[in-house]
């Protein structure tokens, strides 16, 4: 088949055609029509030319390109896959959500504190678009020199002197009073009636949203036995002294973990328990792990075992004499066991509160508030000249600034390889912090650029074995599995 006069027609082509002349393979061509040999071979046949030697032997890329046609589709679908499996490989989540994160959630919801703290690091080190962002999130604690995601803070409080009194009579907003044993069944029943209307007014039914739809509230896993507890023998003391932590917990400056862990707006995202463990902390505040009642000396002690970096303990002294009848504040007496019946003498109850901040791993204060004392708020109150609020303000004063200025987070310096390689070594070799911990650490310096690819295997080898190349470089599901193992294996003696 002729294109042009003078022009060379591809007709077909195969080993065959050299040594052929050009005459003889344009007969042969005519002869056979469709260009094929019996055996199926495809020859190249040049029509008008004198000569086949100076001609090509073979076919144009354009030719060949025409006659295979090829078919992409199923390679294209291949390489899509293919290219998904990377990305699932490299921890880029295509949820909006990383279900690792969720997992974290759902083990703080459940009530349990160290496991979702552990799952968190393990999303930390797992990497992906949102958890590197996260990661990045870390802040420098000056008192603890080193990067934190979270701070460690435990509560605790002790009871000493007369301590089988009905009750210990702490401060209170309503003008100092703390007993209400002695006041008339309507009055206690009138003020209770206005304690849950508040609550229904803030919160809502237990439960449900002011507009009585069905929730869950975002701070269950808040023992509200604690809260209670501190109440009873603090009174507004612990009043203040929440009101100054939660601060501390939205400003950030216990670290991101509690606000990652506490992001959660989704009910419905939490139906994954992992309750099976047991609530292993009573939490008096999101991230605030309450250890116990007893002197300052054992629960320091019991906070340094648990890894805790800071204790906040309340020291509560109750004395209680027997004193000419006098009326209180409001006309009311403040109680003890032996009631309002005898004209002459009354029992007088005196709380003399106080709250120091120790350093778990040194066992040292490190501040003391002054001490806060009933009889003389009475005086001042009865004189005109403070209230409850301003004496518990001014007394813990001194502390809460301390608290909010030395204690809290400022953004992480800019650290050189040097130093980042001598903080690794001392993350490698501490014993206090869990296996995911360290990862999360070394994650974000390799994040950061301060400690190359490779040295990240192997560090990952390292700290966790095969389960850390797991997290670092396994699928979604393997790194899952790695980072759930890890986390109960650093929780389960807790």
């Amino acid at each position: 088949m002729s294109i042009g006069s003078d022009t060379p027609a591809v007709v077909a082509s195969g080993p065959e055609a050299v040594g052929h002349t050009a005459v003889e393979r344009a007969a042969e061509a005519e002869a056979k029509a469709a260009g094929t040999e019996a055996d199926g071979q495809v020859r190249l046949v040049i029509q008008n030319s004198p000569d086949a030697k100076s001609l090509p032997l073979g076919p144009t890329p354009i030719a060949l390109w025409d006659w295979l046609s090829p078919d992409w589709t199923a390679l294209s679908r291949q390489i899509d896959e293919a290219a998904t499996a990377v990305a699932e490989t490299a921890g880029q989540e295509t949820q909006s959500r990383s279900p690792l994160l969720e997992d974290a959630q759902a083990a703080y919801h459940a009530g349990n504190f160290p496991l979702a703290l552990e799952l968190l690091y393990g999303y930390l080190a797992r990497g992906g678009q949102q958890g590197l962002r996260d990661i990045d999130r870390v802040g420098f604690s000056a008192k603890l020199r080193r990067p934190t995601w979270h701070i460690h803070w435990a509560v605790a409080f002790s009871v000493r002197g007369d301590t089988d009194v009905a009750e210990p009579s702490p401060i209170t907003a309503d003008g100092g009073i703390g007993d209400e044993r002695d006041s008339p069944p309507v009055e206690r029943e009138s003020r209770e009636a206005e304690l849950r209307e508040r609550e229904f007014r803030e919160n809502g039914p237990a439960g449900t949203d002011a507009d009585g739809a069905t929730r869950d509230r975002p701070t269950e896993a808040v023992d509200p036995s604690v809260h209670q507890s501190m109440q009873r023998v603090l009174g507004l003391v612990a009043e203040q002294m929440s009101q100054t932590m939660k601060a501390q917990i939205s400003g950030g400056d216990l670290g991101p973990a509690i606000q990652l862990l506490t992001s959660d707006s989704d009910p419905s995202r939490r139906a994954r328990s992992f309750s099976a463990a047991g609530p292993d902390a009573k939490l008096w505040l999101p991230g605030i792990v309450f250890i116990g009642e007893g002197h300052a000396i054992p629960m320091t002690e019991k906070a340094g075992k648990q890894d805790f970096d800071y204790l906040l303990h309340a020291d509560v002294l109750i004395r209680e004499k027997t004193i000419r009848s006098r009326p209180g504040i409001g006309g009311q007496s403040r109680g003890g066991r032996f009631g309002p019946g005898n004209e002459e003498s009354e029992s007088s109850v005196q709380n003399v509160s106080q709250l120091r901040v120790i350093d778990c791993r040194e066992g040292k204060n490190i501040i003391i508030s002054a001490e806060m004392d009933t009889v003389e708020l009475d005086r001042l109150v009865e004189n005109e000249r403070s209230t409850p609020e301003e004496y518990v303000g001014e007394k813990t004063d001194t502390m809460r600034k301390f608290i909010r200025a030395k204690l809290g987070l400022s953004p992480m310096p800019e650290l050189t390889e040097e130093a980042a390689r001598g903080r690794i070594q001392m993350v490698l070799r501490s014993p206090s912090l869990s296996p995911l911990r360290k990862l999360t650490e070394i994650r974000w310096f390799a994040q950061r650029g301060l400690l190359p690819e490779q040295e990240l295997d192997q560090l990952f080898q390292v700290v966790a074995g095969f389960e850390g190349l797991k997290i670092l470089h396994g699928s979604q599901r393997q790194a899952r599995e790695a980072i759930t193992k890890l986390a109960r294996d650093a929780t389960s003696g807790q």
